[in-house]
This record gives structure tokens, sequence and C-alpha cells, in this order.
């Protein structure tokens, strides 16, 4: 099932707690509703973690960004059975893309076919606690020539996060879906300030509904914060899939295909989407297309 429904109710034993317990920052969430409308209402947030699939990607000839969303109680659930995958034998200390697809570092010494029968223990924990993927791809040379211009448009970052946002949140408005999400990027996307720039843009540029469902924003490294490893996984074999497909070559993977599984939220920014953005940008501004 694609969207998580997890009930009011059972928060029914913690209408008991004083105040000094943590839940209370829950119920104070419905403490205004009757009981009957209390039930209904569902208050499980998505956390939706974002990774690139390279460092330095603003001059890389396509920008990649790819991840996973899920409950929190899902991440927990994952983080736990993840730590446990990676302590198996032999101990890997975290799961990079780059390091496994070229079989350095943590992969070094592994075969191909050993290398694909880990990283499927792997993917098998993310298809058991993700409920979707989102993945968007922008080449450079497109928003070079149709939409680079100066400001925040001045950077590639800027307009691919914003779409891969605006894809889930419209999404799940779209759905129905009732849960606040948090949008966890890996720190490497972009500095804090550009971080607290994007949040408060989305926040304007969003329909009222839609707006408040955005929880946060907030960076966090694949060592603390483990989904961002699945993230990373994903959006590596995201860059993979599209060099092939550049190279005329079909991109044969069991890891790439397991890691298919799931309905996946594309967002890709392609010659006629930015040609559109563009038209809008011009005309909400009172100008001619740039």
């Amino acid at each position: 099932m694609l969207t998580p429904t997890v009930q009011v109710d059972k928060l029914s034993a913690y209408w008991g707690h004083d105040d000094n317990c943590a839940c209370l920052q829950i119920r104070a969430l419905v403490s205004g509703l009757p009981e009957a409308q209390r039930k209904n209402r569902v208050l499980v947030m998505v956390q939706v973690v974002v990774d690139d699939s390279n460092r330095g990607q603003e001059d890389a000839p396509a920008f990649i960004l790819a991840g996973w969303m899920a409950t929190v109680n899902n991440w927990a659930t994952f983080t736990e059975r993840w730590q446990a995958e990676l302590d198996s034998e032999p101990a890997i200390h975290r799961i990079k893309a780059s390091e496994a697809i070229n079989l350095k570092k943590n992969f070094a010494g592994y075969s191909d076919r050993e290398r694909d029968e880990r990283l499927l223990k792997f993917v098998t924990l993310i298809n058991d606690c993700a409920f979707a993927s989102v993945r968007l791809s922008l080449k450079k040379r497109d928003f070079d020539a149709l939409l680079k211009a100066r400001g925040a448009l001045a950077k590639m970052y800027a307009t691919p996060t914003a779409s891969i946002v605006s894809r889930v949140i419209h999404f799940a408005v779209d759905r129905g879906m009732r849960q606040t999400f948090e949008f966890i990027f890996d720190e490497g996307i972009m500095t804090a300030k550009q971080l607290e720039d994007m949040y408060r843009g989305a926040l304007a540029d969003l329909p009222a509904k839609a707006a408040r469902m955005v929880k946060k924003f907030r960076h966090d490294t694949d060592d603390n914060f483990y989904p961002l490893q699945a993230a990373d996984l994903f959006a590596g074999y995201v860059r993979e899939d599209l060099i092939a497909k550049a190279e005329d070559r079909e991109f044969e993977s069991p890891v790439w295909t397991a890691l298919q599984k799931k309905p996946c939220l594309v967002a890709d920014l392609d010659a006629r989407r930015l040609t559109y953005m563009r038209l809008a940008i011009s005309r909400l501004l009172g100008l001619d297309p740039f």
C-alpha cells in the first residue's frame, strides 16, 4: 500500500499521562477535536530522505537527487536492522554507492557477485520499510541553456530541490494524505543558509494546504541518519542507469532491479519542463523570456 495509515486512536492509551510525558506534543495536536474526529485523524510524520549521486554535481553533466519515503516508526525499525546488517561479517562501516559500484574501500576485494549479494540484503530492508521512492535528474546543458539566470537560478541545486519537494507534496495532497512531511537532505547538497532559503521558498510558493504539510527541512549525515545511506544507494544506481541509457545500452543489475520494486515519484526536469518553467517565471515577473 502506497499511503501509510496510522490512526490517532493508537494514542488512546496515552490520554491519561500527565503533562511531563513526551507524548504531550502529539496529544496537543488533536486536543481541540472531539474524540470521534480524533480517531480519524492521521498524525504520523513521513520523513523523506534525499541524497545526491556524487559530490560536486554543480559542474557534472547531470544533477541527480533521489531518496525514499517512510514513516518515523518505519525508519526507526529500518535503522536497527540496517546496523545489524552492517555488522554482519565481513563488517561494513557504511553503504556508499560509489564504493560498492566501483568495488573500493568498504567493498574492496568483493567480486561483482559478492557485492550484489551483499547489497541485496540492504535493499530488502529498504523495501520492507519505505513505501515509495523519489528521483530527479537534470542535465546541466539544459539548465544552462534554458533556465540559468542571476540570483537563485544561478545555482543548479535550487531548482531540482524545489521540484522534488513540490512533486512529493502535490502527490500527497492529490491522495488526501494528512501526514506532515520532514525533508532530510544530505549535508553536502547545499549549505545551511541555502537549505533555510529553500524551506522559506517552499512555504511561500506552495498552496496553503500543501505548505501546511511541510514540517521541516534539515541536514544530516549518512553516519548519523542511516536512511541517507539508502538514499545514496538509490541515487548512485539511478546515475548508473542514466549513464547506460546515454551510451545506448541496458544497465543490467539485480540490485537496480530490486531498487525499483517500490512505486517511484519521478520529478525529472527535461528540456520541455525547463522551458515551461522559464516561460512561467517570465510571465510572473512581467518580463520577456530571458
